[in-house]
């Protein structure tokens, strides 16, 4: 790819975003006791819709007949659909050793499809900053030092800032770790050229399936003054079919688990007593 090329499809990549106000953070939101780990369980789905643009993700957390863990994302964006299967470790913390798989549904510009096969195949090398680590109320995690890493022909220069967990929250009826923050990272090009992004907002992981939720992003490149915001709604929904068990729990010492951690939500306020109840009888349908 041309460095012109480059240039274009990085850009258009990164600013696919306009001038929403940024949305507000959800409430409420109660800290986090202890630690938490987060990892992808198989059998949820998370539908993403960004308000910027409409560009819809649908990604699916799945396991294939030898129980092997696979994360698969259909990326819809300006009439183009653009599929990707990533396998994941045993543990669901991680991607594996194995190269993604890409479809395309509709012709999309060889350089972006390039562009976007870099990015992913450099992504799947990367930890996640939410997934399989410790987590706790306040810790700061980069979430975009990786980024210029991440794409054709740019090197890292310099990155600065953190997200902090803010707490938990209730979206769409499912319990979501906030993080809020604002971090700045600056790459350099082949020619010598600089590109430097700052970004501030605020990002939600689902606790239960480890999937992306709601977010509320805005960049500012190369000292523009101009924010360009991008809020995305997610919906996250599980297939009891596919769901599996935390790794080295039993069936009941896993419905134990799910049964504090609802009663929790109910007693801070985060869900309902009709919530806590539907829910509770379809944990218990489980044994």
């Amino acid at each position: 790819m041309r460095i012109t090329e480059s240039k274009l499809v990085w850009t258009s990549v990164l600013l696919a975003s306009n001038a929403l106000a940024q949305a507000e953070l959800p409430t409420p939101i109660s800290p986090i006791n202890g630690e938490i780990f987060i990892r992808y369980v198989a059998g949820h789905e998370s539908i993403c819709v960004a308000n910027s643009s409409g560009d819809k993700t649908t990604t699916r957390v799945t396991k294939d007949s030898s129980g092997a863990l696979k994360l698969m994302s259909e990326i819809d964006t300006n009439g183009n659909s653009l599929q990707i299967t990533m396998g994941l470790n045993a543990s669901g913390t991680g991607f594996s050793s194995t190269e993604p798989q890409f479809q395309s549904k509709q012709t999309l510009p060889e350089p972006v499809l390039k562009f976007l096969k870099a990015a992913l195949i450099n992504a799947s090398k990367k930890s996640n900053y939410a997934l399989g680590v410790p987590l706790w109320q306040n810790k700061s995690v980069a979430v975009a030092e990786d980024m210029c890493s991440l794409f054709p022909q740019l090197k890292p220069r310099f990155h600065s800032g953190n997200f902090k967990i803010i707490g938990a929250t209730l979206l769409h009826g499912r319990e979501t770790i906030l993080f809020r923050g604002e971090e700045t990272i600056s790459c350099q090009l082949p020619d010598g050229q600089t590109f430097e992004i700052h970004m501030k907002g605020w990002k939600g992981v689902d606790r239960l399936s480890g999937l992306d939720s709601n977010s509320s992003i805005s960049l500012i490149t190369n000292g523009s003054s101009e924010e360009k915001n991008t809020n995305t709604d997610c919906e996250i929904t599980m297939d009891n079919a596919q769901a599996i068990v935390p790794l080295g729990s039993s069936t009941t010492k896993s419905a134990e688990r799910r049964l504090t951690e609802l009663k929790s939500l109910l007693d801070k306020g985060l869900i309902s007593q009709e919530q806590y109840e539907k829910k509770r009888t379809e944990i218990l349908t489980t044994l």
